[in-house]
């Protein structure tokens, strides 16, 4: 306040403007007499140039400021004072103080004004309210002090005034807020104790506390007297003052609110209440609110009775589930395990790949299976949602023909892609999407046995896209439509076709409707089938996470990388054994990866300790020490040595559902991966939480990636005969699975013609490998 004083005593020197142009002609003329008129020049142009100064500051002051008279008559006012106000300086100076300022907050005014001119006082300040043009009504901060001249008698006053309606506006909604708080705290159903200080002392009780318990604010003084009054039962007390006390540490080292907590409270009347109290710290004030819960727990508990034998079934079935999935799991994930690493081996002859495809079909046909059942669960569960991404909807379209492609030309079916529409990105569960279509599909080929299969896809009503698979197979009856979507349900035609479960339409009508659509079936017996149905398809930008197509394989890992220690931790031999083979299979001449096994949590904690994995792959279900115990070590001590190594861990597991990933994570697991284990998942967690750079199909280093037609060619004679005359039968059935076993099993030697031909493959480009291999012959 004292800079402004000053700097409003620097306006007071505009009330000598007139007297200083005065004084500038009276200069002028005895420079012109004098020896030193420079001089007096130079002073008269600060002069003038401090004049401007303080003009300046003026104008530019963010309070506003006045020169007022002795009738308090405005003589100058700055701009900031006519933007309160709302009116200009012109018409402020024309209109009386007293029209601008409120009735009520005049009288003092005028009082202290005339104190002020009579010399009684050099300065007040008060808070008054100001009438705008417009009608509003604005506080200010009203400071004004005196202006006296040379014989010390008051000349005037310099006002100030500072915008404080926001504060005012506040104070006024607290004042708001307490008033509505106190009707609120006697009307509440809580039972409300408020305390302050160490001592904890009582300062306000509600008169529900009163009424629920019939202690009064005197009975209960501090939180102390509180405690045998309340809980007359010494075990008990200490028992409730325990686990409060556990609750206020908890929430000091979490910095988080004390958690509630449920007691039987013994009223003064000697009755007991179950009471649920809240709490809650707001500054000095320990707030502690009880929700009387003795009827609604009469009830839970009745409740409850009633409920636990209809529980019982479906922890019955959650069980069964759970412990049919892990033990159906566990072995596939060795059978499946094993599979992707031998399908990496370049040695294997084409009977041995054949043989290999025959495993791994029927390891995923059974996983598929456990899938359907499992999915069907979640659905009655209402436990499955729909994820909407951006994708390729072409892209999986043709993903999804070259996936049944081989296998309708050996049934001798035709069949047809049908897209009179361009497809781009849009936006949509991918996943549901292509498991639909693959099961409309795979149903449309096993049911024809001549003719054609027909997948369309077209453009519907605004964004919604109509997908339709129609065959020229054997039919449905029509005694059979009814029940055509009925789980594990089959059709006369589906009973003489062996294979299935009768879960497929279930799934996908249920997976339609989650997508917001309608599966619909039409059949005539000996004519064909149709299943049609539309989905909001709203185009996406390609811009977008997950808008690319899928990845190429993983066939390596880059050279040079620092080593990778991974840690693998499984109960069981024939699960550690295919995850450290696949792994090791990536390396480079220089290993990248190390692996070494634990058959136990303690185990893990103990080779940790000694050799500091940057990976540790947990099975979460193990005896000794189960996967969350042993994480939770281990991540207990990283932290604890902060110069340890940050170690990733990646649960594993083959339960029913993946419901328990937050719980994983909430032990300390960094990912969270199903058995059996799908390699290229976990590739992709291995290069997003540890940066390891795999190399893919048609992206291996090569010294010449521009190579000519006639260099391939060249290339491509190199290889045997057999190999070239199998290519070629695979490219003349778009055999895109064979093409690519045949592209792995080139030497390295070949690396340069394989990656150019896993582009190809991975781009289903047909027109390349014909052109190629014609060029060749």
């Amino acid at each position: 306040m004292n800079e402004l004083l000053i700097g409003l005593g620097c306006v007071v020197l505009l009330l000598y403007l007139n007297r200083t142009r005065l004084i500038h002609h009276t200069l002028r003329a005895e420079l012109s007499q004098s020896r030193t008129a420079a001089e007096q020049i130079a002073r008269e142009d600060a002069l003038l140039q401090s004049e401007e100064r303080f003009r300046t500051i003026f104008n530019s002051a963010a309070i506003g400021i006045a020169l007022l008279d002795l009738d308090a008559q405005p003589l100058l006012i700055n701009p900031a004072l006519e933007r309160f106000i709302g009116e200009s300086a012109a018409q402020l100076q024309q209109t009386a103080v007293q029209s601008v300022t409120h009735p009520d907050d005049w009288e003092e005014d005028v009082r202290l004004f005339g104190e002020l001119c009579a010399g009684q006082r050099d300065t007040y300040a008060i808070e008054k309210r100001y009438v705008r043009a417009d009608g509003q009504l604005r506080w200010g901060h009203l400071t004004v002090s005196a202006i006296r001249g040379a014989d010390g008698a008051v000349t005037g006053a310099i006002g100030m005034v500072e915008n404080i309606t926001e504060r005012k506006d506040t104070e006024r909604r607290l004042r708001e807020d307490e008033e509505r708080f106190k009707a609120l705290a006697e009307t509440s159903p809580l039972a409300i104790y408020m305390s302050t200080g160490i001592e904890q002392r009582a300062q306000y009780v509600n008169s529900t506390f009163v009424g629920l318990f019939g202690y009064t604010l005197d009975e209960v003084p501090t939180v102390n007297d509180w405690w045998p009054r309340a809980y007359p039962d010494p075990t008990y007390r200490k028992q409730i003052v325990d686990a409060w006390q556990s609750r206020v540490e908890r929430a000091i080292a979490t910095q988080s609110e004390i958690a509630p907590m449920e007691t039987v409270v013994t009223c003064k009347d000697g009755s007991q209440k179950t009471v649920e109290w809240g709490f809650k710290t707001i500054g000095a004030q320990n707030w502690s609110f009880g929700l009387d819960l003795t009827a609604r727990k009469q009830a839970e508990d009745a409740l409850a009775r009633a409920k636990e034998a209809a529980e019982a079934a479906n922890r019955a079935k959650g069980e069964f589930l759970a412990n049919m999935s892990h033990e159906i799991r566990t072995p596939l994930n060795a059978i499946l395990g094993f599979a992707q690493v031998l399908e990496r081996d370049p040695t294997l002859n084409a009977g041995q790949q054949e043989s290999l495809a025959t495993i791994r079909r029927s390891g995923e046909h059974l996983l598929t299976l456990i899938n359907d059942i499992l999915d069907m669960a979640k659905i009655e569960a209402g436990r499955m949602v729909c994820q909407a991404v951006a994708f390729d909807l072409g892209g999986l379209i043709t993903e999804t023909a070259a996936f049944f492609r081989k296998r309708a030309h050996d049934s001798g079916l035709t069949l047809t892609v049908e897209t009179p529409v361009p497809l781009g990105m849009v936006m949509g569960d991918a996943m549901r999407l292509r498991q639909v279509l693959i099961n409309l599909v795979n149903n449309a080929i096993k049911f024809t046995p001549a003719g054609q299969v027909t997948l369309r896809v077209e453009a519907d009503l605004g964004e919604r896209v109509r997908f339709s698979v129609a065959d020229t197979g054997v039919g449905i009856a029509p005694r059979d439509l009814g029940q055509l979507f009925e789980p594990f349900s089959q059709t006369a035609s589906g009973l003489q076709v062996q294979g299935g479960t009768g879960l497929g339409l279930a799934l996908s009508r249920q997976f339609v409707r989650l997508m917001g659509g309608e599966l619909s079936g039409s059949s005539a017996p000996g004519q064909g089938s149709c299943f049609a149905f539309s989905l909001t398809l709203p185009p996406a930008d390609c811009r977008e996470p997950g808008a690319g197509p899928a990845r190429p394989p993983v066939v390596g890992l880059e050279p040079g990388q620092p080593v990778c220690r991974v840690l693998i931790v499984d109960d069981l031999p024939d699960n550690r054994t295919p995850l450290r083979v696949l792994l090791e299979s990536l390396n480079p001449q220089a290993p990248v990866i190390a692996c070494r096994e634990a058959a136990d949590g303690h185990a893990a904690v103990a080779l940790w300790e000694e050799w500091q994995p940057h990976v540790v792959f947990m099975d979460m279900r193990m005896p000794v020490l189960c996967g969350e115990a042993a994480t939770r070590r281990i991540k207990g001590r990283m932290a604890a040595r902060p110069a340890a190594v940050r170690s990733v861990v990646i649960a594993l597991t083959a339960s029913a559902f993946n419901d328990n990933r937050a719980q994983f994570l909430a032990c300390g697991c960094d990912d969270f991966a199903a058995k059996p284990f799908r390699g290229e998942e976990l590739f992709a967690i291995l290069e997003r939480l540890v940066g390891l750079r795999f190399i893919r199909a048609g992206e291996a280093r090569i010294a010449d990636d521009a190579l000519s037609a006639d260099t391939l060619a060249v290339r491509l004679s190199a290889c045997s005969a057999q190999w070239r005359a199998e290519l070629r039968g695979a490219v003349a059935l778009g055999d895109f699975g064979r093409i690519t076993t045949l592209i792995e099993q080139l030497d390295a030697p070949d690396a340069a013609l394989r990656a150019v031909l896993s582009r190809w493959a991975y781009q289903y480009d047909l027109d390349a490998f014909s052109q190629l291999l014609c060029r060749g012959e």
